[in-house]
This record gives structure tokens, C-alpha cells and sequence, in this order.
């Protein structure tokens, strides 16, 4: 019998990932930088800022990019996130112990929670 189940955040519990696929390459695209939202998802989403990637791009924009692009993300997922279908259903039917682990900040992850229960 399973004790505890372990749920990511991103694409799992929420639908976050669409939505940064579409907002960090249109705001990089206004600092100059071309990304297609196909190429973001394969080489940004679920990488880390030390990823040879990750670290490459930023060093072509400005060093508020990021800071930038955060504020408009957080400003598209108060929006529009919403939770992954049939998730609720999931969750409300599950008598186990559950957590989240995630590569997200605990405020964004708190709030994504608040999304799906």
C-alpha cells in the first residue's frame, strides 16, 4: 500500500508550461532575442539556471530580462492558470498523503496549489 504520493507542479497539478511558452519568448523577442514557444518548452522548461542553455540565452539580453519576463509571467498566471483537467477529480479521491515537489518557488507552487483544491 502506498504511503505518500510525490506530485511536480508544472504540467502535473497546473498548466503553467503553455503559458511561459508563450511569455518568455514574446518578451525576449521584444529585447531582440527570436524563440519559438516549441523551442522554449524542449530547452528551458524543467532546466535550471545553470543549464549551458539557459545560461547562453541570457547572456544575449539585458540583465533585467528575467526580471522582466517574471513579472509578466506571474501577470499571465494570475490570469489565466488553471488546473490540469481531471486533477481536482484525482486529488479529491486520493486518501493518501500528499506533497509537491517542484523546481518552482515555494510562493508559486503555494499558489498553483490553491488552483487546483
Amino acid at each position: 500500500m502506498k504511503k505518500l504520493i510525490i506530485f511536480d507542479c508544472d504540467g502535473t497539478l497546473v498548466d503553467s508550461e503553455v503559458i511561459a511558452s508563450e511569455v518568455f519568448p514574446a518578451v525576449w523577442s521584444e529585447m531582440g532575442l527570436t524563440m519559438s514557444a516549441d523551442f522554449f518548452l524542449t530547452n528551458f522548461v524543467g532546466t535550471g539556471g545553470d543549464a549551458e542553455i539557459v545560461k547562453t540565452t541570457m547572456a544575449k539580453l539585458p540583465p533585467n530580462a528575467m526580471e522582466i519576463a517574471d513579472l509578466k509571467f506571474d501577470e499571465e498566471l494570475r490570469k489565466r492558470l488553471q488546473p490540469v483537467r481531471g486533477i481536482k477529480e484525482l486529488l479529491t479521491e486520493l486518501v493518501h498523503d500528499m506533497c509537491v515537489a517542484s523546481n518552482s518557488s515555494p510562493g508559486y507552487v503555494i499558489g498553483a496549489q490553491r488552483k487546483t483544491l
